[in-house]
């Protein structure tokens, strides 16, 4: 994978393609045959050969196998369960978000870094930061220069740079939920949606005009520094690997909190307004941008109010005073109407107006069955605010909009909410009747409310735990089960599908609770459900029916991991013991199991179950 092709040099190397590219490993072979002899002609005018060379280039910072096993491992884990519940939250499928834009975005974005890196490092060494002396020939001591120390931060700073960008995509990933800024996708999109990445987003932030490199250079340089005051001052042949010195938790971690604390904090939201809302022309609608496609909560001038501001001309314009058009003759004069007194206006003109909110791309009115609104319900979205824990209260999406016109002060109100809280603005309104109300045709608030609820993707939903081969290994038993299904249940062993006990065996807990249905993210339909708690646990996992005494209810699903003492144990609340160093953990993906708490006076335990069958 390192040489794909022998790039040709000399006369025989032209601008447009690359002659005689000899393939050199087995990468090759894997792709295009075992044909060890075969030639390939790359035609960079060919889009099938860029998509080529542009993995080549990719992959030419990896500079030996570790840095290769590196990259291949974080997109396995891209794939398989890193960062999916924000992926999956922006309605992104995570198997899509591994392909040639992502290894383009990091080849645009290393220019960027590599062009801040270096001028960091030369003003870090001009500041004093980093003092790296030599003994010239006349046996005198000398510090290196900054523009020296630039140097030889140049030789280093692509790798340092590509491997930087990974650990972002790593610890942050391609697309972090970023509190205040809800946004997804309407449909599940095809290609992931890079325009609104990680790493575009870090490209705008280094391009703009309030882009400032200190903090940059405090975090990214100082790392690159120290590698080369550790590599100038090591004495023999062995000298430090830079992906060794850089591949630590330590590192990861201050640029992790560059990005969250400085980029994100100062840029995220200009990004937010100019590159994700737009992109609901490319990649379909995008939903719940709530922060900035609602209108301000204050008061704002109705159309109606530009009547005033007309007056002085009224004898060669005419005001829109509704909307629609009238249509002047040639000789036609408009006077402004007649002023009523100011009880008598407010009284006439006062109204208060409930709209079905109406779908995006529809041409009729959407109903409370079928809303489609990009936007929260804003009592919804107070009460989660003043919740004790914010994130649990159920949000709703808005299905009706309330245009309140008041004629005292000449101003205009909307807002949005869902049905329920809807209907009691429509009766208080009622009550005080200090408005005129004004429904569309449709609305019945006395008919029971179905509010279409909103909630992010929690976790993504498996039928089964993630294990790797070296975790089948380590919990993989020496025992296997017998045909008695008495002695396999005495050893905690599944019994097998050829056991005495038949198909009707009560041995097979995993195997049948492997056959319902995988259910949704709140519940499987007639067995069990997460509701809210009021013991401050947040949720917590009850019943549907009744389950007799010794009933699997629930197989604990999730993403195993082997554990060291010399690595930080995860900061997740999901994780169970399975044998010696082997977890489970259910945070990032898993089923409804998750949502067990723990309690004094338990009514359910946890069971160890020996399987014959591949987890």
């Amino acid at each position: 994978m390192l040489e794909l092709y022998k790039i040709p040099q000399g006369k025989n190397a032209t601008k447009s393609s690359f002659t005689d590219a000899e393939p050199t490993t087995s990468f090759y072979t894997h792709l295009y045959g075992e044909n060890s002899k075969k030639k390939k002609y790359v035609d960079l005018k060919d889009e099938s050969s860029k998509s080529n060379i542009k993995i080549v280039t990719f992959l030419d910072d990896c500079y030996d196998g570790s840095t290769v096993e590196y990259v291949l491992k974080l997109f396995d884990d891209l794939y398989h369960f890193l960062h999916h519940k924000a992926t999956k939250s922006h309605n992104i499928q995570p198997t899509i978000i591994v392909n040639d834009s992502l290894c383009e975005q990091v080849l645009i974005l290393q220019a960027d870094l590599i062009k801040d890196l270096i001028e960091g490092v030369q003003k870090l060494t001009d500041d004093k930061r980093f003092v790296l002396s030599y003994v010239s020939s006349d046996e005198r001591a000398h510090n290196v220069t900054g523009k020296v120390m630039k140097r030889k931060a140049k030789v280093v700073a692509s790798v340092f740079s590509f491997f930087s960008i990974l650990f972002i995509v790593e610890k942050i990933g391609l697309f972090p939920i970023v509190g205040g800024k809800l946004w997804k996708y309407k449909d599940t999109t095809q290609d992931a949606p890079m325009r609104c990445s990680i790493l575009k987003f870090l490209s705008f932030v280094f391009n703009h005009n309030k882009y400032q490199p200190d903090t940059f250079y405090d975090c990214f340089s100082v790392q690159l520094g120290s590698f080369l005051t550790e590599y100038h001052n090591t004495v023999g042949e062995i000298k430090p690997d830079i992906f060794q010195h850089m591949n630590t938790e330590s590192y990861k971690k201050a640029i992790s909190k560059w990005v969250k604390d400085y980029a994100i904090s100062n840029f995220y939201e200009e990004f937010y307004k100019y590159f994700i809302i737009p992109s609901q022309e490319e990649f379909g609608q995008v939903e719940l941008a709530s922060m900035l496609s609602r209108k301000p909560s204050h008061a704002e001038k109705d159309d109606s109010s530009m009547e005033g501001s007309q007056e002085k001309n009224t004898t060669s314009s005419a005001s829109l005073t509704s909307k629609k058009k009238r249509k002047l003759g040639p000789s036609t004069s408009v006077s402004p109407p007649a002023k009523k007194p100011r009880e008598e206006q407010q009284k006439e003109d006062s109204v208060m107006e409930f709209h079905l909110i109406q779908a995006k791309g529809s041409t009729g009115r959407s109903t409370r069955h079928n809303n489609t609104s990009t936007l929260l319900c804003e009592n919804c979205e107070e009460m989660n605010k003043k919740s004790k824990h914010p994130g649990t209260y159920e949000m709703k999406y808005a299905a009706v909009q309330i245009i309140t016109r008041s004629s005292d002060s000449g101003t205009v109100e909307k807002n949005s909410y869902c049905f329920f809280h809807a209907t009691g603005h429509h009766s208080r309104a009622l009550q005080q009747k200090k408005y005129k109300v004004v429904c569309d045709t449709g609305i019945n608030f006395k008919e029971p409310n179905e509010d279409k609820v909103f909630r992010a993707v929690d976790f993504d939903l498996i039928q089964a735990s993630y294990f790797t081969e070296a975790i089948k290994k380590v919990i993989k038993s020496n025992v296997s089960p017998g045909r008695s299904c008495s002695e396999n249940e005495n050893m905690c062993l599944e019994c097998p599908t050829t056991c005495d006990g038949g198909p009707s065996c009560p041995n097979k807990i995993v195997t049948n609770l492997r056959t319902f249905d995988l259910g949704t993210v709140d519940e499987i339909k007639g067995r069990i459900c997460r509701k809210s708690t009021d013991s401050g646990k947040e949720y917590g996992l009850f019943a549907m029916k009744k389950y007799s005494k010794g009933e699997g209810i629930v197989e604990y699903v999730g993403s195993g991991f082997l554990y060291t003492e010399k690595e930080k144990f995860p900061n997740s609340k999901y994780i169970i013991q399975l044998e010696g160093n082997c977890f489970l953990d259910a945070e990032s993906y898993g089923n409804l199991s998750r949502f067990i708490n723990h309690s004094c006076e338990p009514n359910a335990k946890f069971q160890k179950v020996i399987v014959s069958f591949v987890c």
